[in-house]
């Protein structure tokens, strides 16, 4: 027997729920949360739900962001129609079961009822971005994934010692050269340093030239930080009572992530930067947290994966899951789309999932 039941991460029983059920499952981490997808709803990337798959076989979760396709412009006269995403960050299945051949049922099972329910209810499209550590990439069809780069991670079940001895040698100058200029690395509890937190982060962004779509307001690091008060902490590195480096960090359970930083243009004659990342990861190793995951870079092999792969030679896959539903619509969307590029000078991204929202 299986019961499949869809949670709404706006009603607080299914909230409450959603959180019991991932208690069950081992591994689970901060971005399978109703917490986190319910700041990219507030943030306007869709409603939040977690679809619960239950058999003899065991449980799947499945957090997802839920979106109007006729809120684009060019569709508002189509037929009504969804496509989900998960939220920024790492997600897709999480799941559980007793041995890898019931593992092979339940996620078999899963993905058909899953396949069911969008058909039913006007999904078009899905697109997830895989979790590197939990590893949920092993069990998902390989013609509906594609591998994107290598991450970074640390693995913190180690010794300091042993910390000290994974990190690359001009990487250790570096941590020897912040703390000779006297720069200190705090956890800001209160959030007294959440703005120059902000400025530090925007500043940086525009040097890396990167995509519009990582200049996010203030509000939105204020929320993530105050509805992940449990699972999230701003740190930051002072010199001369000036903020050099500002970072978040998501923790819960096993893992630690890099989600967010600024730095200021100083920050690399100080080397902030490494001193940040190593004592963050001496705090985990204190709080009892065994993977300190740092990701990869804004583009594959870029200065930010250089600077992160010099603390670990530990590596994971990144790798984004994408599954058409409804073939005949995908392609209607998809013409709709392109008829109206014709008159204007925008390129459609071939690479881009789902084509339509290129």
């Amino acid at each position: 027997m299986s019961k499949i039941e869809v949670l709404s991460g706006s009603d607080l029983q299914d909230i409450e729920q959603w959180e019991h059920l991932l208690e069950e499952i081992p591994h689970a981490d901060v971005y399978f949360l109703p917490q986190y997808a319910g700041i990219y709803e507030r943030k306007g990337d869709g409603t939040s739900h977690c679809f619960v798959y239950q058999s003899d076989d065991g449980i799947v979760l499945y957090s997802f962001l839920l979106r109007r396709i006729n809120d684009i412009r060019i569709f508002q006269d189509f037929d009504e129609c969804y496509d989900i995403t998960t939220p920024y960050g790492y997600g897709g299945p999480i799941y559980f079961s007793a041995n890898e051949s019931s593992l092979h049922r339940l996620i078999k099972d899963f993905l058909k009822s899953f396949h069911s329910y969008c058909c039913d209810h006007h999904i078009v499209s899905e697109f997830a971005r895989l979790h590197p550590l939990f590893g949920n990439h092993q069990v998902m069809p390989n013609s509906n994934k594609v591998f994107h780069h290598e991450t970074v991670f640390i693995d913190l079940q180690q010794g300091e010692d042993n910390l000290w001895k994974g990190i690359r040698k001009g990487h250790k100058s570096s941590i020897k050269k912040a703390l000779r200029f006297n720069v200190e690395v705090i956890r800001d509890q209160s959030l007294n340093y959440i703005s120059e937190f902000y400025n530090l982060y925007i500043a940086t962004m525009k040097r890396q030239q990167a995509s519009p779509f990582y200049f996010f307001p203030l509000s939105f690091f204020k929320d993530t930080l105050e509805s992940l008060r449990k699972y999230s902490s701003l740190f930051v590195a002072l010199h001369e009572a000036k903020v050099a480096t500002a970072s978040i960090f998501l923790h819960c359970g096993e893992f630690i992530h890099y989600h967010f930083s600024g730095s200021d243009s100083d920050s690399l004659r100080l080397c902030s930067n490494h001193l940040m990342i190593y004592e963050v990861a001496k705090w985990a190793q204190q709080k009892g947290i065994k993977y300190f995951h740092l990701g990869g870079g804004l583009r594959p092999e870029d200065n930010l994966f250089t600077f992160k792969s010099g603390f670990s030679e530990k590596r994971s896959p990144f790798y984004t899951y994408r599954y058409i539903h409804l073939h005949d619509v995908y392609q209607k969307l998809v013409r709709l789309k392109l008829e109206s590029l014709r008159t204007s000078s925008d390129i459609v991204d071939e690479e881009f999932f789902p084509r339509y929202r290129a």
